[in-house]
């Protein structure tokens, strides 16, 4: 399993269960960072891995570029390459974009690629996502299979010759709620906070909660969930690295509180607001919102597939960038709503569409359609069987 990122791993990791269910023994090698999720999950690393100053983010930011290879980023992707021909694997599978394509064609092994990081919906649903280079590597010999994001990009590339087949997206796999009991007011309007899942997100959930005290200001009762994903520690939010973002600054207190047998993390306000910092129940999270404030990739992706409309406010990245918040608008269209840091404006906005039963009803059907329903991962496993055991048949014949 070759991917390359945060999100791209969460989708290979909700893959995983999937696969072994139907015999495969896995390996994965994790292009980008250190694979947390298929660690979680008891998956080998199949060569090395390192984080990057640019968490994998840098196409069109050539100085995101030469700080990756003043830190080593060439010698790592020429150790990956050395790693793929040293273990004896029957098939790939690449998640993400040219680059595991490209790993998974370099093999010389039968592969399937699940196509997660681009989309024609970009371009209004024009075809053009996809390069020519992509798709002459898509429709390559050992190129089995590919899964795009939608069936827009889908129909796109089978006009262009690429076997290619949308059976959903596997990201939208695993949200069924667990039963978490969550902090805070369960009748007040819940916000779910997504200062996504990277080394910037101890800033953006700083952005995110000026924008909360906002909300809080209108009086309403509210209710700010926010989602810290694995790998991040929630102290690091409430402590020594808070100053450095205004965190502890303009009334803002860390907490600590007990619930459940264990203490809960929280950022309160001296005007009443409190910020609940949520670990390991993002899906829970997530079904009892109303709205996401989102400064993150996939987890927006994820509420919107929920039927649930979000605020994107841009911050300095490396990854949520106005650049990447404009292009998400394009992706998940009327569902998320792009904003300035501007929190009086956001709350505004905010209220304004919760009070809108008719847009509210668009946005949950527009999420719906754009990301598909669950199962994915199941279909697609299905799917690579099927596609293997055909071409073991056609070479014994």
């Amino acid at each position: 399993m070759l991917s390359n990122g945060h999100g791209e791993d969460a989708i290979g990791a909700r893959l995983v269960p999937e696969l072994r269910a139907r015999g495969f023994t896995l390996e994965a090698l994790p292009i980008v960072g250190d694979g947390h999720a298929y660690h979680a999950l008891g998956v080998p690393i199949a060569g090395p891995t390192a984080a990057m100053p640019s968490g994998g983010f840098v196409y069109g930011r050539p100085a995101a570029l030469a700080g990756d290879l003043a830190h080593g980023l060439l010698g790592l992707t020429l150790a990956q390459l050395r790693a793929l021909h040293a273990g004896r694997w029957d098939a790939a599978l690449a998640i993400g974009d040219v680059v595991p394509l490209g790993f998974a064609w370099h093999t010389g092994l039968p592969f399937g690629f699940v196509g997660c990081a681009k989309s024609d919906l970009y371009l209004g649903g024009r075809p053009g996502a996809y390069l020519p280079h992509e798709r002459w590597l898509m429709r390559r010999p050992t190129c089995l299979a590919v899964w795009p994001r939608d069936a827009i990009t889908t129909d796109n590339l089978r006009a262009a010759g690429v076997a290619a087949d949308w059976l959903g997206n596997p990201m939208m796999d695993g949200l069924a709620p667990r039963g978490v009991a969550l902090p805070g007011d369960p009748q007040a309007t819940t916000f779910l906070l997504l200062p996504g899942s990277r080394g910037e997100a101890v800033a953006n959930l700083a952005v995110l909660r000026r924008s909360a005290l906002a909300i809080a200001a209108s009086g309403r009762p509210a209710r700010f969930l926010a989602a810290i994903a694995p790998g991040l520690d929630p102290t690091g939010f409430a402590d020594a690295e808070w100053p450095l973002v205004e965190g502890l600054a303009h009334g803002w207190a860390d907490a600590a509180e007990p619930r459940d047998g264990r203490e809960q993390c929280a950022l309160r306000h001296a005007d009443g607001a409190v910020v609940w910092l949520v670990e390991g129940a993002f899906a829970d999270a997530a079904h009892a919102a109303r709205l996401a404030l989102a400064m993150a990739g996939t987890a927006t992706e994820q509420v919107v597939g929920l039927g649930k409309p979000a605020i994107a406010i841009p911050g300095k990245g490396p990854q949520f960038t106005w650049a990447f918040a404009e292009a998400q608008t394009r992706l998940l269209g009327e569902s998320v709503l792009l904003l300035p840091d501007d929190p009086a404006r956001v709350a505004m906005e905010a209220w304004t569409l919760l009070d809108d039963a008719e847009r509210l009803a668009r946005i949950a059907a527009n999420g719906r359609a754009r990301m598909g329903p669950p199962g994915a991962a199941a279909r697609i496993a299905d799917a690579l069987v099927a596609r293997l055991s055909a071409t073991k048949l056609n070479k014994s014949s």
